[in-house]
């Protein structure tokens, strides 16, 4: 009777990463709540363009803005801005909900691929919800940058479940042509075309064939689209080919050092070892993807399951290290520092889940490798654990970017002078070069004349 009362008060393992995870989304929120402020700022005057001209919503989905369009996103901020009066706080919950739904979809397909969900499975919140992302929800916001990607790369995996060969491939197709045109999302097209000509190959009769042919096409023509009225727009000014491969190396270090939890927030690696570490995490997200495409070829009806688990682990996995491989490539010109970016991290989660999925699934009674793999889980759950020895620092920095921003504001909505404001808040809304280019100044009157953003809550100026 006493092991029957011990074991009615133990807690399921659902129930302790629900825990876990509603207390890292609220913790999310309330940054969300404390710090993102009302003023469009940076990047955004520039990407929310055809907003500020009211046109068209066509010309906001194609909109380029650095290397890639706004495809999802435009869709979403022509429902999100004149609901909310262009609110920056309303957007960071907008995220907040995206961040949410990905994780949930992530949780749900470790749980189907491997059968059960067990505590170690926290690692996925833990992954998801980490403050080393505030910038989405502080910093210049853009739901193409960060949240849709994500947001999409959960959704590709959920399709992935689908039982129907057909429905499975008209999903995948779908989601493969909006990845095409939302913000980095485009990473995620090779993996989408891999399984298509996979669907191809294993389809019985004419129609599924003829089904999953249709939507490999359907993605290449979206993916030939893109370049209709392309523009060459590196990420940064400085952007070079021929930085040597020290510097790329470096970079892609403090990419994933950030990620992982390695490196600090604000310190690239300072010593061999934690770039050979945070490098090594790297190589670990590669070796899961080649690991996963090996398990995509198991023949017959008993490697099915592990099959589906490949697929899986590939599609997290590649579209996190094209990622990484290509940020390095555009962005290592700006210096080692650069790649502590806050913004970046979301982007590699997609592969820290596909590592844990490959280590889980390898976690099983029947594996030769159990011992290792349950070795494996302890290790990548605790970098995890470990990482959030960082949360105050994360917590700051967003907190700072939140209160700078408002400072602004505050000193705009009394001065109306853009170079004053950029003085006293020591935070530039814009960089001042470009600011003519791209009228600054008649997007702020905008703003002013339909009591948007900051000018929430006043009363409105006359119309333009």
């Amino acid at each position: 009777m006493s092991v029957e009362r011990k074991a009615s008060w133990r807690v399921p393992a659902g129930g302790f990463v629900a825990a876990v995870f509603v207390l890292l989304l609220a913790r999310l929120a309330e940054l969300a709540r404390r710090f993102a402020a009302d003023l469009v700022y940076w990047d955004q005057l520039d990407f929310l363009d055809p907003f500020f001209r009211e046109a068209s919503l066509l010309e906001a989905f194609v909109w380029q803005h650095g290397p890639h369009r706004q495809g999802l996103a435009a869709v979403a901020y022509a429902l999100l801005l004149p609901l909310s009066s262009w609110s920056g706080r309303a957007e960071a919950f907008v995220t907040v909900g995206l961040l949410a739904a990905g994780c949930l979809l992530l949780w749900r397909a470790v749980h189907l691929l491997t059968g059960e969900t067990r505590p170690s499975d926290i690692f996925l919140p833990l992954a998801c919800f980490s403050l080393s992302a505030n910038d989405l929800l502080v910093g210049a916001q853009n739901l193409a940058n960060g949240p849709l990607p994500f947001l999409l790369v959960a959704l590709t995996v959920w399709a992935l479940q689908v039982e129907e060969r057909r429905w499975r491939c008209a999903w995948l197709a779908l989601l493969g042509a909006a990845a095409v045109y939302t913000g980095f999302a485009l990473f995620l097209v090779p993996a989408v075309l891999v399984l298509l000509a996979l669907e191809v190959r294993a389809a019985r009769g004419g129609g599924e064939k003829g089904i999953a042919l249709a939507g490999a096409a359907g993605v290449l023509l979206s993916a030939g689209s893109f370049f209709v009225g392309y523009r060459w727009l590196p990420a940064v000014p400085c952007f070079t080919w021929t930085l040597p491969p020290r510097d790329y190396l470096g970079f892609l270090a403090g990419l994933s050092g950030r990620a992982w939890g390695v490196v600090p927030p604000a310190a690239v690696p300072a010593s061999r070892l934690l770039a050979a570490a945070s490098l090594a995490l790297l190589t670990a997200t590669a070796a899961a993807g080649l690991l996963g495409l090996s398990w995509m070829r198991r023949p017959g009806a008993e490697g099915a399951s592990r099959r589906l688990v490949g697929r899986t682990v590939f599609v997290l996995c590649s579209f996190s290290l094209f990622h990484t491989l290509f940020t390095a490539l555009g962005r290592t010109c700006l210096g080692p520092e650069a790649a502590l970016a806050s913004r970046y991290t979301i982007y590699s989660v997609p592969g820290l889940c596909g590592v844990y999925l490959a280590t889980r699934s390898l976690w099983t009674r029947e594996s030769r490798h159990r011992k290792l793999a349950a070795a494996a889980i302890l290790l990548l759950v605790a970098l995890l654990l470990a990482k959030e020895r960082f949360w105050r620092i994360e917590w700051a920095n967003g907190g700072w970017v939140g209160a700078k921003k408002q400072e602004w504001s505050e000193c705009f909505l009394q001065h109306r002078e853009i170079e004053r404001c950029d003085n006293e808040a020591q935070i530039a809304l814009f960089p001042s070069a470009s600011r003519e280019a791209s009228r600054v100044e008649e997007k702020l009157e905008y703003l002013e004349a339909h009591a948007l953003s900051l000018f929430r809550g006043e009363p409105r100026g006359p119309a333009p």
